[in-house]
């Protein structure tokens, strides 16, 4: 229906033409979602940006935190394998030596890391009201900031589509990465009922 249909019907039912955002009124600067204007695009933006700045806000604070407790204690504490850390930072063949400082100091970063990874992917998690983060959450996590930009080819995005029966499967763009838990199985052959 274009706007003269439109027009033509508001003067047959009430004598005013109708409103092209479907009969709301809008306030200046205000947006009004309207079907007819493309859905509620302007409201999810505002949600996002919202979420955005939530996150934002939790990050800052997770930061003064660890900050503070960093400050106050003496003692570095661990929560991950020294040993485990001082034998991968000896995976390099240049390194001989590795004082059991900078292994602590490394271990602290790792965990630091690791909160704030999984601190993002639960934002994303929240967003979709589930309650167990998923490989798409870390991924989504990692593409969202500029900051795990090392991580993109580390880490896929899980954007394939589920493979009909009867359908070839396309190999990976990348085969020769060591992830046996990103393979699919084969589909289960169709059933032809008699």
């Amino acid at each position: 229906m274009d706007q003269n249909q439109r027009r033509e019907a508001g003067k047959r039912i009430g004598g005013a033409p109708a409103q092209a955002d479907g009969g709301k009124k809008q306030a200046v600067g205000v947006p009004v979602a309207s079907p007819y204007a493309g859905g509620y695009r302007y409201d999810r933006q505002c949600i996002y940006q919202r979420q955005q700045e939530q996150l934002q806000q939790r990050v800052k604070t997770f930061w003064e935190r660890q900050m503070k407790e960093i400050k106050e204690s003496s003692d570095l504490k661990n929560n991950l394998p020294l040993s485990r850390i001082k034998k991968i930072m000896k995976f390099d063949e240049d390194v001989k030596m590795v004082s059991s400082e900078a292994t602590m100091l490394l271990g602290k970063a790792c965990e630091l890391f690791i909160m704030e990874l999984t601190m993002r992917s639960w934002a994303h998690v929240e967003d979709d009201k589930r309650k167990i983060i998923q490989k798409t959450d870390v991924a989504s996590a990692i593409s969202m900031n500029d900051m795990f930009d090392f991580l993109v080819d580390v880490v896929p995005r899980d954007d394939t589509v589920p493979v009909m029966a009867g359908q070839q499967v396309l190999p990976a763009p990348n085969q020769n990465a060591p992830c046996p838990y990103m393979s699919l199985p084969p589909p289960p052959p169709p059933q032809i009922n008699s």
